[in-house]
């Protein structure tokens, strides 16, 4: 990925992308509501992977339609986040490219992750798993720690098929000690109570 004005090409100013001072939306009240610059992405397929140490432009080298990711507006002021999914059919020709129009630098920290196969199918298989294991409690085929423990086993083999299968000490972290504290207390309570013959009554 490139960005900033590393590269050498991709320092532009605000008349090259047609956008009027401050780049101004057509609903916005005041100049608080605009933007000092715009950062866009794209993803490029180009014919040389180097381009940028040769000192031309991605345009010069690009291979094929250009898919353009979004075009956000940046105040000098404050962070911003932004998230992007997108596919890479060819990950030896396809390049991301994040160019800024505006008259001064922009820091851009790129954090790229890779889904895996079944990656974009993440979420509905994750409310699958979940129906199955309610299934499974309900109807009582198996004892509910037994259909909890299927039901976590299977949540780690889709996170490694997605390439996020967390470490032991990021799984210890996702548990709510107080929460299970609470609830065996409470079991330990229901179980010696249940010998009283109260819950009978």
């Amino acid at each position: 990925a490139h960005g900033g004005n590393e590269t050498g090409t991709n320092q532009t100013d605000a008349g090259d992308h047609d956008h009027e001072e401050h780049y101004c939306a057509p609903d916005a009240r005041d100049k608080s509501d605009c933007f000092e610059q715009t950062v866009s992405a794209y993803l490029v397929k180009v014919t040389d992977t180097h381009w940028y140490e040769h000192g031309m432009d991605w345009t010069e080298v690009q291979d094929g339609e250009v898919k353009e990711l979004g075009t956000w507006g940046m105040k000098s002021d404050r962070e911003q986040s932004v998230l992007l999914e997108f596919e890479v059919d060819d990950v030896e020709k396809k390049q991301l490219i994040i160019e800024s129009g505006g008259d001064y630098d922009v820091g851009i920290v790129i954090n790229l992750h890779s889904l895996g196969p079944i990656g974009p199918a993440s979420v509905g298989l994750g409310g699958g798993i979940m129906g199955l294991v309610l299934l499974m409690i309900m109807t009582e085929v198996l004892h509910r720690t037994m259909a909890s423990m299927i039901g976590a086993a299977i949540v780690l083999v889709t996170l490694a098929g997605s390439n996020r299968l967390p470490t032991l000490s990021t799984v210890i972290s996702w548990m709510d000690h107080g929460t299970l504290g609470l609830l065996f207390g409470m079991m330990i309570i229901i179980g010696i109570t249940m010998k009283t013959g109260v819950f009978e009554w």
